[in-house]
């Protein structure tokens, strides 16, 4: 991604390279609108040179330089601008000019600001017909006020409230004045958006002292949740510096949806409830805190398929894919109302709600999602197989081509090159659905169903051993799917890295999945590439046929670990580090090319989602999985093994989540020679160590 993005909640900003506000895709958007599509400074008719941005959290803060040039004895850059910007309930901008040089300078300050109000499916390019109502555009020496009602009948609004008090030139705010040296002149803006009753009121307060309660809401916010999760503590300084970043960028990402945060898949164009990723990467966070993955979970539940659509490809008990809020999407013109094009939200779903009840011992949640376990295990056992072969397949004719995480158009490929013809029956999604079906049957029998937790687990063994059958093509090889025609699609993968996540192989087949996995053709040195080197269709630039995506990487090393292959787990572990140190500001990006390792870090991905929160969340399921640690809550196990490299001879967690206490946890030793000392474990617990492919899902 090249710009820069501040998010809280449902607001965001979105930047360019040089942190401005004026051109092609950056605004300020709101439930995938574009509420405000310029907002720039000129002084003296130029536009100040940005020198350097940082952003950190909800803040950013831009240098600029103006004159950019000498204009008479006044040197380049001798007026000196500070733009510090928050998001939070709306935009706020502080803009300080101080002049450096040694005389009085005139300065003319004028803000041109501007609102589209067009769709976020519009801005990147979705080809609407006829002409979009007007915006109606206001401007007073108090601010500006802009206008829209949609056609899709919502009405809403942008307001900008300025101090001091602005000339208004037609629709640009002027600020006159003498800078003298060294007493600096500050302006402040607040930006507020809504639609329908919820539309912005009139300026009221200070905007001074409204940024001053936003900024101390904000800081509380942020230590709250640093105080409720887990905190890192160990000797390699790169692992605990990409844990703080991931622990930050998490509680960004996420919004308040009713029922708690939940993770937004990605900024700037994913910031909405997407379910797959917000499973995982909630999954993934387990380990820093539950509440992440309760919410997903009853958020998800409260939009379950009920009907059958098949324009938005809505089924009973199908867990959603993508929902959406814009313009183009309450018109009917998208499906994203929700749109549930996906093959594996639904088997994730039943993965995550027993592993969160399982962890937490929350037997109150368990009940709370009974009739939607019960609607989604109807779907994976029923309409999620469209030919009755006990697989779950797509048919590839609804918007998305492929309905698996690797979701791009060409991302099932043969060992020509060719593409998969459908159905299309991927091969971890058949992980997913033996680890959703031990997942329903522990929660059936937490629920008195004995009789049906045993039929379930039968049932999953089936679909396990039909994997086998199906997919094994050879020693540690698995097809990447079966083809329309049944026939296994042999390219080799990082696919199979999830089946030892989900834990639905046999234990004999951990070892040669590893092995596969860490050959030089799949393993580049940062991460599993997601197609093999030399493979006809393999691109390291391409999104889904070569790069490496951080989160697949981590879900094989979880998966590893748990199959006691801990000596390869701690290598994908230090691949990932190790990528991280050439990264701006630590920060796992959704993916980066496939090239081999080698001195200057990966290559970037040009347009990846950063932050995105299925790599947020990477450092924390690194962490669980160098651990080989499953908290069960049920049974009041700590359940740990770890396997420690030279790299990192200890590591502590404080205030891990275990059940309902937190305790504090450290591990220390080397290899499989590892000591491990619970501190507050709660009356009635004990710490064992788990047998390797412990059945737990995921």
């Amino acid at each position: 991604m090249d710009g820069f993005v501040v998010k809280t909640g449902d607001l965001f900003l979105f930047t360019g390279p040089s942190d401005e506000l004026a051109r092609g895709e950056t605004g300020l958007y709101h439930r995938d609108t574009r509420y405000l599509s310029t907002l720039q400074w000129t002084i003296n008719g130029e536009v100040p040179r940005a020198l350097h941005t940082w952003v950190e959290g909800a803040e950013s803060r831009t240098v600029l330089g103006f004159p950019l040039s000498r204009e008479g004895e006044v040197s380049p850059y001798a007026v000196e601008v500070d733009r510090r910007r928050l998001v939070g309930d709306a935009l706020y901008e502080e803009l300080t000019l101080t002049n450096h040089h040694r005389e009085p300078l005139p300065i003319k300050l004028v803000l041109t600001a501007n609102a589209d109000f067009a769709d976020m499916f519009l801005v990147r390019g979705y080809p609407l017909q006829g002409e979009r109502p007007p915006v109606e555009r206001a401007f007073t020496p108090e601010g500006f006020r802009f206008r829209y009602r949609g056609r899709d009948g919502v009405e809403r609004a942008t307001v900008g409230q300025v101090e001091p008090l602005a000339q208004v030139e037609g629709e640009q705010l002027v600020w006159e004045l003498e800078l003298a040296p060294q007493v600096p002149f500050t302006v402040r803006l607040r930006v507020a958006v809504g639609e329908g009753e919820a539309r912005p009121l009139d300026p009221g307060q200070p905007v001074a002292d409204r940024l001053r309660e936003e900024r101390r809401r904000r800081q509380e916010g942020a230590e709250g949740w640093r105080a409720a999760t887990t905190t890192l503590e160990a000797p390699d300084p790169d692992l605990v510096l990409l844990w703080e970043r991931g622990r930050e960028d998490l509680y960004h990402l996420a919004t308040e949806m009713g029922d708690g945060l939940v993770p937004t898949a990605g900024i700037p164009w994913f910031a909405v409830l997407f379910g797959r990723d917000s499973l995982i990467a909630s999954r993934e966070a387990l380990l820093l805190t539950p509440a992440l993955a309760r919410a997903t979970l009853l958020t998800l539940a409260r939009y379950q398929g009920k009907a059958r659509d098949p324009f938005r490809e809505e089924a009973p008990g199908k867990i959603l894919h993508e929902l959406r809020q814009g313009e183009l999407a309450r018109m009917g013109l998208l499906p994203h109302t929700p749109y549930y094009g996906s093959v594996d939200a639904t088997p994730l779903f039943l993965m995550l709600a027993g592993k969160v009840v399982r962890w937490t011992g929350d037997r109150d949640l368990a009940e709370r999602l009974r009739p939607h376990v019960e609607a989604a295990l109807a779907w994976v056992t029923g309409e999620g197989d469209l030919d009755g072969d006990g697989f779950l397949e797509y048919d590839g004719r609804g918007l998305l081509t492929n309905q698996g995480w690797k979701d791009s158009f060409d991302s099932t490929v043969d060992p020509d090159g060719r593409l998969a013809q459908p159905p299309i029956a991927l091969v971890e999604v058949q992980g997913y659905l033996v680890a959703a079906l031990r997942s329903a049957a522990f929660l059936a029998r937490l629920w008195g169903e004995a009789d049906r937790a045993h039929q379930l687990e039968a049932l999953a063994a089936r679909r396990q051993q039909a994997l086998l059958e199906q997919y094994r093509i050879g020693e540690g090889l698995y097809a990447l799917a079966l083809d329309g025609q049944k026939r296994p699609v042999a390219s080799p993968t990082s696919n199979p890295g999830h089946l030892l996540w989900a834990g639905a192989v046999p234990n004999e087949e951990g070892a040669a999945i590893t092995r596969r996995l860490m050959a030089p053709d799949l393993f580049s040195g940062y991460g599993l590439r997601t197609l093999a080197e030399g493979h006809r269709a393999y691109d390291p630039l391409s999104y889904h046929n070569g790069s490496v995506w951080p989160h697949d990487t981590a879900l094989a090393l979880r998966g590893m670990a748990r199959y006691g292959q801990g000596e390869a787990a701690a290598r994908l572990a230090r691949g990932l580090v190790e990528a991280s140190r050439f990264i701006p500001l630590r920060r796992l990006p959704e993916l980066f090319a496939g090239h081999p390792a080698r001195p200057g870090g990966p290559v970037p991905y040009p347009v990846a989602c950063s932050p995105q929160a299925w790599a947020a969340a990477v450092p924390f399921l690194l962490v669980e999985g160098l651990l080989n640690l499953e908290v069960d809550g049920i049974a009041r196990e700590l359940r740990v093994r770890p396997y420690l490299p030279p790299w990192l001879p200890w590591l502590s967690l404080r205030g891990l989540p275990v059940g309902d206490h937190r305790v504090d946890l450290k591990a220390e030793g080397q290899g499989w020679q590892v000591q491990v000392e619970a501190r507050g474990l709660p009356p009635g617990w004990r710490v064992v160590a788990p047998d390797p492919g412990s059945k737990a899902d995921g």
